[in-house]
C-alpha cells in the first residue's frame, strides 16, 4: 500500500515536471515568434529582430527551459522541432553584439552544446563566425565564454564535417584572433581564466586541423609568451601550454625545430616530468616527449641532447606506483601509461640503453610485473623451482595487467639491443633479469 502511493507521488512529480517543461518551452516557442519575420514576399520567414527586449526576452526564455530540462529524457524530443529557430535567433543576437545581452547569450550557447551534442550538429557551424566575431571583445568576461563556447562547438563537430569548419574556421579569421589575445596577454591586466581558455581553444585548433600547427609555430611572440607563461603560471596553466606544444609536435617540420632549438623546450618538458611537480602536469610532460620522439631521428636528436636527465625522468614515472601511496589510483595509472610508452623509445638502439641499464630498468620492470618480488624472494628458498613458483603466484594476481604489453615490449627491446659485452653490474641485478626471463616464459 506504501509502495504503491509513492509510485503514484513518484509519477504525480514526473508529470509535473514534463508539464513545466511544455510551459517553459511553449513560452521559448512565443518569445522566438516575437522576433520572427517574413523575407520580402518570399512565403519564408526568418529571425531577425533588433529590439533589445526581445532578445533578452529570448535568450532567458531559452536559459530556463534548458536549466530544467538538464537531464531530463524528453529534452531532445521537445526541442527538436524549434532548433533551427533557436539557433538562427541566437546567431542575430551574437551578431548585434550588444553589451546588454551577448554575455547571457553565449552562456546559453554553451548549456545548448552541452545538452545534446548530437542534436546539434547541423547548427554547430552556423555558430562558429559569430562566437570568432566575440573573441575580441572588450568584455573580457564575454571573451572567455565564446572562447569556451567555441572549443565546445568545434570539439564536438562530426569528422565528416572537418574540412568544411577549417574553411569557415580561416575566414572567420579564428585562429588570428586567438594568436593576437594570447600575444597581448602579458602586456594587459585580465584573468588568468581568459588565457587558459584561450590556450585551450588554440590547442583544439591544432589537434585537429593539421594545417594551422606551422602557421602557429612560426608566430616567434606567441611561442615566447607560451614559454614565459609556463615558467611563471600556476597549475592549469602549466597544463594548457604543455597540451598547445604537444599539439604542435604532432607536425613532423615543428617537431625537428623544437628539438633543433631544444633547450628551451627540453628544459621546461624535464622539470615537468620531474617527480616534485603535480601529477597533471608529469603527464603532460610524458606526451610532449612522446610527440617530440615519434620517430628514430628524433630521438637520436633528442638523446644526444638530454638522454640522462630524459631516461631518470621515465623511470621516475615508470616508479610512481611505488612511491605514490594516497594519490588517486586512476592519476597513477595514467602516468605510469604515459611514462612506459615513452620508454618504448628503447625500440631505437642509442647510448640511452645504457641509461635505463644505470637507472635500474631491470627492477622497475620487475615491480611493475610482480607486486612483492623482494618479500616473495626474502621468504622463498631460493631453489632452482622458487622463481617460477614466485611467477606463477605473481602473474596470477592480475596487478597491473594492461601495461604488461608495454613491459614485455620494453624488456624485449632492451634484449635486441644489449651490448654483446653487457654484465650485470650486481648478483641482485642478475637476479631481476634472470627472473624477468622466467616470467616471460
Amino acid at each position: 500500500m506504501g509502495s504503491s502511493k509513492r509510485r503514484a507521488a513518484d509519477n504525480s512529480r514526473g508529470g509535473s515536471s514534463t508539464d513545466h517543461l511544455h510551459t517553459l518551452l511553449q513560452r521559448l516557442k512565443h518569445a522566438l515568434s516575437l522576433g520572427t519575420t517574413r523575407v520580402s514576399d518570399d512565403k519564408e520567414r526568418k529571425w531577425k529582430c533588433t529590439d533589445l527586449e526581445i532578445q533578452k526576452h529570448v535568450v532567458r526564455s531559452l536559459a530556463a527551459f534548458l536549466d530544467s530540462a538538464s537531464g531530463h529524457a524528453s529534452t531532445h524530443r521537445l526541442l527538436k522541432d524549434s532548433l533551427a529557430d533557436i539557433v538562427e535567433a541566437l546567431v542575430w543576437i551574437l551578431h548585434c553584439k550588444s553589451e546588454a545581452i551577448v554575455g547571457m547569450a553565449v552562456n546559453v550557447v554553451v548549456k545548448l552544446v552541452s545538452s545534446n551534442s548530437s542534436m546539434m550538429q547541423l547548427y554547430l557551424t552556423d555558430l562558429i563566425n559569430p562566437l570568432s566575431s566575440l573573441l575580441c571583445s572588450n568584455n573580457l568576461e564575454v571573451a572567455t565564454s565564446c572562447a569556451t563556447a567555441l572549443n565546445m562547438v568545434l570539439s564536438n563537430l562530426s569528422v565528416k564535417r572537418e574540412k568544411q569548419v577549417w574553411e569557415i574556421v580561416k575566414e572567420a579569421k579564428t585562429l588570428i584572433q586567438i594568436i593576437r589575445i594570447i600575444r597581448e596577454f602579458p602586456g594587459v591586466t585580465q584573468p588568468i581564466e581568459n588565457f587558459q581558455e584561450m590556450v585551450s581553444l588554440l590547442y583544439t585548433i591544432l589537434w585537429q586541423w593539421p594545417p594551422s600547427r606551422y602557421f602557429v609555430w612560426k608566430d616567434t611572440i606567441l611561442i615566447k609568451v607560451l614559454e614565459d607563461s609556463h615558467i611563471k603560471s600556476h597549475l592549469s596553466t602549466k597544463v594548457a601550454v604543455l597540451k598547445l606544444c604537444s599539439a604542435l609536435a604532432l607536425c613532423n617540420k615543428v617537431a625537428k625545430e623544437l628539438l633543433g632549438n631544444g633547450e628551451t623546450i627540453l628544459t621546461m618538458m624535464i622539470s615537468c616530468m620531474d617527480v616534485s611537480e603535480p601529477l597533471a602536469v608529469r603527464i603532460e610532460g610524458f606526451r610532449l616527449a612522446q610527440h617530440l620522439v615519434a620517430d628514430e631521428q628524433r630521438c637520436i636528436k633528442m638523446t644526444s641532447l638530454c638522454s640522462g636527465p630524459l631516461i631518470k625522468a621515465i623511470i621516475g614515472g615508470m616508479r610512481v606506483w611505488r612511491l605514490g601511496s594516497g594519490k588517486g589510483v586512476n592519476d597513477l595509472v595514467s602516468l605510469l601509461d604515459e611514462a612506459c610508452r615513452l620508454a618504448l623509445i628503447t625500440r631505437w638502439p642509442g647510448e640511452h640503453h645504457n641509461h635505463f641499464w644505470e637507472q635500474g630498468i631491470d627492477k622497475v620492470l620487475l615491480d611493475l610485473l610482480l607486486e612483492n618480488f623482494d618479500k616473495q624472494a626474502s621468504e622463498h628458498t631460493l631453489t632452482p623451482q622458487a622463481p617460477i613458483s614466485i611467477a606463477q603466484q605473481g602473474l596470477d594476481t592480475n596487478f597491473l595487467i594492461a601495461l604488461r604489453p608495454y613491459i614485455w615490449e620494453i624488456f624485449g627491446w632492451l634484449a635486441v639491443h644489449c651490448r654483446k659485452d653487457f654484465r650485470p653490474s650486481t648478483d641482485r641485478t642478475e637476479l631481476y633479469i634472470d627472473m624477468l626471463i622466467t616470467c616471460a616464459w
